[in-house]
């Protein structure tokens, strides 16, 4: 996708959008592909032009091809080398499913990719990539008439493709524990627990979401800090829910301490899952939440992860930056407002001036700028610990004390 179409030749994609002050990045999950360009709005007909050309013209050069197989075949095999718990991941898809394409791993095995032809990615190509079968999202300083205006224009003349063959096959209930092992060298074991949950789409999406972010969001979550901290069986201790059409899996994940048997880390992530069987969750305990602020004058969502409070918002200009941190509830006890300010605009030194003057400390990197504000008695610059990602946005948790 990214090596040449009819206008844009090889690598002129990545030149041509640079160019013009934009980048670009994608990746694949079990579910989609994804195509992401940031972009200042001056450039959208560009970006426009530039999708559209590969959309409809996408050069499949058999030299290229060639080359592509032997950097995803280095992609796979490196990645196999050098993380256990991918490898592991493999494995454990291909035993908890055994007729869903979810068994498959998204790279694909490596007897597929050493004998996929062109012909084979041209089919691909035309069923898959085709605008009966695309989602386009733009958000920004863009207005709905000129991107109505460009898509209708770059994007109105390519032909609908062949309606995709739908995935019709539904996992067969599984009846009793599975159990896979993987021999390789390694410092301490590495173990993993999966549950067969609901899609994205079913009514128990978002507790299940809520349970992942409990279980392994951050150093005051259940699993790190029971597991980490406390009885120090794990030197890593994390869960997994990711978005999916189908029924897929919920992960529990861990590392060893050293001289820790697997067998011993396992039988104490299952008492914390027992635990919320058990128990429940008390979410004012967990500090879990949600309610309002208001960063300079505009409310905006403001959520809660155990003692701080986390709200996002988009400026355009540092002289506009006007951030009044709201008083937290006193029953929520909050130690710490973080402001996650999406700064827009390459002038970086801008930004900090801005944000020193607001007395807050900074963290410039790559066109985003994290605000980070203490509330609360004899609080100074703020101390980093904890990072949350949230809808794909990422927000830096700071847990100061008092």
């Amino acid at each position: 996708m990214f090596n040449g179409a009819k206008k844009f030749g090889p690598k002129e994609f990545d030149r041509t959008m640079e160019a013009s002050g934009g980048a670009n990045n994608a990746y694949t999950s079990e579910n989609i592909t994804a195509y992401t360009d940031w972009f200042p709005s001056s450039a959208l007909e560009i970006i426009f032009e530039l999708e559209s050309d590969r959309i409809a013209h996408l050069n499949f050069d058999s030299s290229m091809i060639e080359s592509e197989r032997g950097v995803i075949l280095s992609e796979r095999s490196t990645g196999l080398e050098n993380n256990p718990m991918e490898e592991l991941w493999q494995e454990v898809q291909a035993t908890a499913f055994i007729a869903h394409p979810y068994m498959w791993p998204v790279i694909g095995w490596e007897s597929d990719i050493k004998n996929w032809t062109k012909q084979d990615l041209e089919n691909y190509f035309h069923t898959y990539y085709a605008p009966n079968n695309c989602v386009v999202v733009i958000s920004g300083d863009v207005k709905f008439d000129d991107v109505k205006m460009f898509a209708e224009k770059y994007f109105g003349s390519i032909p609908s493709g062949p309606e995709p063959r739908k995935v019709h096959t539904i996992e067969p209930t599984q009846t009793g524990e599975r159990r896979v092992f993987v021999q390789r060298e390694v410092p301490t074991p590495y173990l993993m627990i999966t549950y067969h949950v609901p899609q994205s789409g079913s009514e128990d999406y978002y507790a299940l979401d809520l349970l992942n972010s409990i279980l392994s969001q951050g150093r005051s979550s259940r699993l790190y800090s029971s597991l980490v901290e406390d009885s120090q069986l794990a030197l890593e201790a994390d869960s997994y829910y990711g978005d999916a059409f189908d029924p897929t899996l919920f992960y529990l994940l861990g590392v060893c301490n050293d001289g820790i048997k697997a067998s011993e880390l396992e039988k104490a992530m299952l008492n914390e899952i027992q635990k919320i069987i058990d128990e429940g969750i008390n979410l004012r305990a967990a500090g879990v939440g949600q309610r309002r602020g208001q960063i300079g004058g505009q409310r905006v969502p403001h959520r809660l992860f155990g003692r701080a409070a986390v709200q996002h918002v988009v400026v355009d200009d540092p002289a506009a930056l006007r951030l009044r941190a709201p008083a937290p509830a006193e029953d929520l006890d909050l130690e710490a407002v973080v402001l996650h300010v999406d700064a827009r605009g390459e002038d970086q030194a801008a930004w900090r001036d801005a944000a020193q003057r607001h007395r807050l400390g900074a963290r410039g990197q790559g066109g985003v700028l994290d605000v980070a504000a203490g509330v609360g008695p004899a609080l100074a610059e703020p101390r980093v610990d904890e990072a949350h990602q949230l809808g794909g946005v990422s927000l830096r948790c700071d847990p100061l004390g008092r």
